[in-house]
């Protein structure tokens, strides 16, 4: 059996087995660690992390001086192939996301791969932190830098997403909208009992708000799970610093309207991973999320005014209610409602149509503006799990704002 063929996945309790793996596939498919002769003395492997389903990562280190790259990152993926979640279309469209961003410099090399494996090079002092709005500026630089990036590379998923995999969702669903996001784990995201719900899914599978913003609006390279254990830092002491972040797990990369990716930062930072829950020092969310937007616009617009940023603020705060745990998300109860989807569209529109609504969330932040529409007592009424609040903090916050509802 080649290289190439040979399933990872079956190895998981056989190191030397995946070391030899790696090196072979390292010297025919890279060129490199040619001088290994002896992988199970010569290169050291560990675990570093376990994913979804049965997927794990390795740190495999050569101890050859002057062999390059000293350390690589083995991905045995769990496929369905494999016996796991993963189908080969979601798998593809995560090989072409990361050699787009290879080309640019924004993510490790891949350097080979097989049946249900890649292997990149391991690169960076760990994952960074963010804890202020300084790290916010340096994060909103990095993310203008991935959706100035081409978008013509997911064409041929989509394509296969509308008119073979799933033409009964996405057919005619608008390139700009937050359901493609859903489309990176279809199978893995919706229930039967949604699926079977006709009236649900022409509810859902349409934008929930048309952006106010050009920015917001603007069709963009997306990695859809923006948070800080998606990067890795090139800095001492793992720091957000200009051009030393890379951006690595790409599984929900996809392309869509630019204010669904700036909403899971500014509205997700917070939640994920657990291991920054309890960060402590962390500057205030509406002056992170400001900063972040700030800067962001600073790459991507000439001269943007305050303005220009509270209407950012505004798409990027809807953009993020699309997201699975958001507000409309479909493991929300409101997600899973039409008449909920109904309610959200219209208070969007609202925002759309009328200053004064603007000025309000503006004002009040998108937490006071949310309870202040009658969020704050639909979560009550809906007995909303107290743990989906603590975990996603946003939307704790709209159940504890002063703000008071409208009569």
């Amino acid at each position: 059996m080649s290289t190439a063929a040979t399933k990872s996945t079956e190895l998981h309790a056989d190191l030397p087995a995946l070391k030899r793996l790696v090196v072979a596939a390292l010297q025919a498919q890279a060129g490199c660690w040619g001088d290994v002769a002896d992988p199970e003395e010569q290169v050291e492997i560990q675990t570093d992390d376990v994913g979804c389903g049965g997927s794990k990562t390795f740190q495999l280190t050569v101890k050859l001086e002057g062999c390059e790259p000293r350390r690589v990152a083995l991905h045995s993926r769990a496929t369905r192939e494999s016996g796991g979640t993963l189908t080969k279309e979601s798998e593809a469209r995560l090989g072409a996301a990361s050699r787009l961003l290879t080309g640019f410099g924004l993510s490790p090399k891949r350097l080979a791969e097989g049946a249900d494996w890649y292997i990149e090079v391991w690169e960076g002092r760990g994952q960074p932190r963010w804890r202020t709005t300084a790290d916010m500026r340096v994060l909103g630089r990095q993310v203008a830098k991935l959706h100035q990036l081409p978008t013509d590379w997911y064409d041929p998923f989509r394509d296969q997403l509308k008119h073979e995999l799933f033409p009964g969702l996405y057919s005619s669903t608008p390139d700009a909208c937050h359901v493609w996001w859903y489309a990176c784990r279809t199978e893995f995201m919706f229930d039967e009992e949604l699926m079977a719900d006709e009236e649900w899914k022409r509810s859902f599978f349409r934008p929930l708000f048309i952006p106010l913003s050009k920015a917001g609006g603007r069709l963009v390279t997306c990695h859809g799970d923006l948070h800080a254990g998606n990067f890795v830092s090139l800095a001492e002491g793992a720091a957000m610093e200009d051009g030393k972040l890379l951006f690595i797990d790409l599984e929900f990369a996809h392309v869509s309207n630019a204010a669904s990716d700036l909403g899971y930062v500014c509205f997700h930072y917070e939640d994920m991973p657990d291991k920054d829950k309890d960060l402590e020092g962390r500057e205030p969310p509406e002056a992170m999320r400001r900063a972040f937007l700030e800067s962001y616009l600073e790459v991507m617009e000439e001269n943007p005014t305050k303005e220009d940023v509270d209407t950012l603020y505004i798409d990027a705060c809807l953009g993020a209610c699309g997201h699975h745990f958001g507000l409309c998300g479909h493991q929300n109860v409101f997600g899973r409602d039409s008449n909920e989807l109904r309610r959200f569209r219209g208070l969007a529109e609202e925002l759309r149509t009328q200053e004064t609504e603007r000025a309000s969330f503006v004002e009040l932040g998108a937490e006071g503006w949310f309870a202040k529409k009658g969020y704050k007592q639909v979560f009550e009424d809906k007995e909303i799990d107290p743990g989906v609040l603590e975990a996603f903090r946003w939307l704790g916050r709209i159940c504890s704002s002063k703000g008071e509802e409208e009569e």
